[in-house]
This record gives C-alpha cells, structure tokens and sequence, in this order.
C-alpha cells in the first residue's frame, strides 16, 4: 500500500485504495434524496402554457446542466411537484439507470428520477462522481423488465469522498474545464455540418458560378432548376452498376481470406468517406465461386437494403455483399463528385425503396435515378474538392473531440479515486 492511502470497503465489498484523508460515504449522508412524481396528465391546466422545468430521462441524455426540457409545467402542474432547489444532482432510477445531470434553476422531475440536494458535498464533484461510477449504479438496479433503483437502495450507494471541499472542488473544476472543451468542440462540428449542408444544396443544385439557369423535370415529375450547362443523368449513364453476393457461410475456405469483403455497417461505422478495411475478408475461391464481384479502387458503394443511401469509396480492391449497388464511374465523370451527389439525393433512393421491416432498393431502380450533373469534369471535380475539404475539417474536429473525451475518462479514473492527488 502506498504511503498516505489506506484500504477500505467500498460499493460490492469490493476493496479500494484511497488517501487518507478520504473517506467512503453513502448518498444518503451527503443531501436530502427527493424522487419526483407526475402531475395528472388528464389535467390540461397542470401542461398548458407550461413555464416550469420538469425534468424526464430524455432530458438527461448527453447533458450536465439542465436548462430546458421536453415537458413544462404551468403554475398549477409545478405546485402538484416536489420542487427542487438549483444545483439539485439528478439520476435516473428507473428505466435507463444511471443518467446524470445538475438541474441549473428550480424545477421538477418525475418518479424516473431522484435527486440530490447536496449539503455535505460539492454537487458539482458529486454528479461526476455519479457519472464514474454509473455502471455500478445500474447494476444495482433489479432486473426487470423495467430496471429500478429505489429510493431507499440509491441512498445506500457508496462514493468516495475528499474531507476538504476545497479538493472536490478543484477535481469538479478540472473535469468540468475538460467538459467545456468537449461541448465547445461539438458546437463546432454541429456548426461546420451546418455549413456543409448549406455548401450540398448550393454545388449540387447551382454549380460554381452559373447565371443562367433551366427547370427540368426530373424522378416522380417533381421539376428541378440547374445551370443550363448541367444535364439530368441516370446512375446507369455515368457508369456500370453492380451489385454484391454472399459465399456461402457454411463453407470455411470461403472465408477468413485476403479480399476485403463489405456489409453495410463496415460503411455506416465508418469516421471519413473511404474505407480501407472491412470486418470479414473472403478468400480467390469464395469469390469465384458466389455472386460477389472484385470492384476496382475508387468505386462508390451505396448500400440498397435495409440501410439506404450510404456511401463510401474503396481505397482497396473490395467485394460487398447483397446489401449494396456500386457505381464504378466512367472516365468522364469524376468518383469524388458522384459520390457527394449520391448522398444529397438519398431521399430519392428511399423514396424508391420497397419493403417495410428491411427496405431495398432493386438494380433496375437505382439505375433510374437522375443525377444533376455538370458537364465539366473540371466543375465537378471543383466541387467535391470544396466538400471533400468541409469533411476533413468535420473530421479533425471529431477526432479532437475523442481525444478530449480519452482525456477525461482517463482523469476520472484517476481523480475521483484519489490516484492523483490535486494541489491546493
């Protein structure tokens, strides 16, 4: 054992190695627990012209400070509620335990949620305590069809606890430094996603720099206006479309081979639009011997079934299965742009899907679909250039973010268990 720390009893009768001058305390000692309840929802007045925050799991999804919700209460609904304090810490305790949240005003919750209003505990240190150790909230939960926490067994949860407040108070202000960052760099990525959206319907529709313009008719006899230097092409025009197969599973040289081989979630897991690995790879022989075709780099798979529209382009020789059609491009069109254009239009392809539990769409019809598209490759290549740029810039970001998200479990790992001690 280091020296300074001591071992104690913690959540589970599992043991832990904490400073010495923390300690082990149950929910109970550190606040008043407060579960919430429902006002009548047959009783209009208690919704109607609702100012009141009331507080439901939704709610706290993916947010620390609550600000808002889904549901308000008017005067009269509020006054059928126990009402809570600011900075009550909140956790849910039935139906998807273990989501946490400080609530920043005076509000309400339902009886999904008890609270705690914090008297002997920093509420900020104690909600990232809750946080760390929600899987051990939600294994405490009974295991019903619907899990639940009682009140009673929340409070007997135990948390470890620094004595002095001023060391709660300085790991919550570290955590929630690094959660100001995480935040901050998602408005970010929400924002450039914004402005791609915007960049995808002003390129694919008007071009870089048209002034004359032309409404033509396009799928389902909605019209469309596009640079009069643009034409309205079908997928079959710009290149071959081919489908996917299966080998057959139950034949082991199949399979485990050296050929990457894709189903539609290898594309939808994907971080950027290429994709260079798949899960499972399949051998010369499974490939001669099913339906699944060799497609050349550069192919932009789309998937037909079940999920319709995604895309990606192979930057590897790649087979894909039956859940996809891929566009191999000809020379006079460019991968790039046709693989921005296939996504835009995706609501084209599931408006010509068929099927309600896994819809598809057939070979027949995703060679219908008509693609604007410019007569320059140039223009095209222009074009998914300014895109392809947005999409890196969206990626950083996003890997960023992970970092920063790395970076604070790795701190709550270490902080919250008294590892690494704060400086005062």
């Amino acid at each position: 054992m280091k020296k300074g720390y001591k071992l104690v009893k913690s959540l589970f009768g599992k043991y832990e190695e904490i400073p010495d001058d923390w300690d082990v305390k149950q929910i109970d000692s550190l606040g008043k627990i407060v579960t919430g309840s429902t006002p009548s929802t047959s009783i209009r007045e208690f919704y109607d012209d609702g100012q009141f925050l009331w507080v439901t799991p939704p709610d706290l999804e993916s947010v620390k400070y609550v600000t808002t919700t889904q549901t308000k209460l008017s005067k009269k609904g509020f006054e059928q509620t126990r009402k809570l304090p600011p900075k009550s810490v909140l956790v849910t305790c039935i139906g998807t335990v273990g989501r946490t949240g400080i609530g920043m005003q005076k509000m309400a919750t339902n009886q999904q949620i008890n609270a705690v209003i914090a008297t002997n505990v920093d509420h900020e240190f104690l909600y990232y305590q809750l946080s760390y150790n929600h899987e051990k909230i939600k294994n405490m939960a009974n295991q019903a069809v619907v899990p639940i926490l009682n009140k009673t067994d929340f409070g007997t949860i135990k948390i470890l606890i620094p004595a002095s407040e001023k060391e709660q108070q300085k790991i919550a202000s570290i955590l929630s430094n690094v959660d100001s960052l995480i935040n901050q760099t998602q408005k970010e990525i929400e924002q450039t996603q914004r402005l791609k959206k915007g960049l995808m319907q002003k390129l694919l529709t008007k071009g870089i720099g048209h002034t004359r313009f032309k409404k033509v008719k396009s799928l389902f006899g909605k019209y469309e206006e596009i640079p009069k230097e643009w034409n309205l092409k079908r997928l079959n025009d710009i290149g071959q479309i081919i489908g996917g197969g299966t080998p057959d599973s139950t034949i082991n040289e199949y399979w485990n081979g050296e050929i990457l081989w894709a189903v539609p979630t290898d594309i939808t897991k994907l971080s950027s639009n290429f994709i260079s690995e798949t899960e499972r790879k399949i051998t010369e022989k499974g490939l001669t011997e099913s339906s699944a075709k060799l497609l050349p780099i550069g192919t932009v798979l789309i998937t037909t079934r079940a999920t319709i529209g995604e895309c990606a382009i192979n930057t590897k020789p790649i087979a894909t299965n039956q859940g996809f059609q891929n566009l191999i491009c000809d020379d006079e069109n460019d991968r790039h742009f046709m693989f921005y254009a296939i996504k835009f239009h995706r609501n084209k392809l599931l408006r010509l899907s068929y099927g309600t539990t896994f819809p598809e769409i057939s070979k027949s019809e995703i060679k219908k679909v008509l693609i604007a598209l410019p007569e320059s490759r140039i223009e095209q290549q222009k074009i998914a250039s300014i895109l392809s740029n947005i999409d890196s810039q969206i990626q950083k970001q996003q890997e960023y973010k992970s970092k920063l998200e790395t970076l604070k479990k790795g701190l709550m790992q270490k902080l919250l268990t008294g590892q690494i001690r704060v400086k005062m």
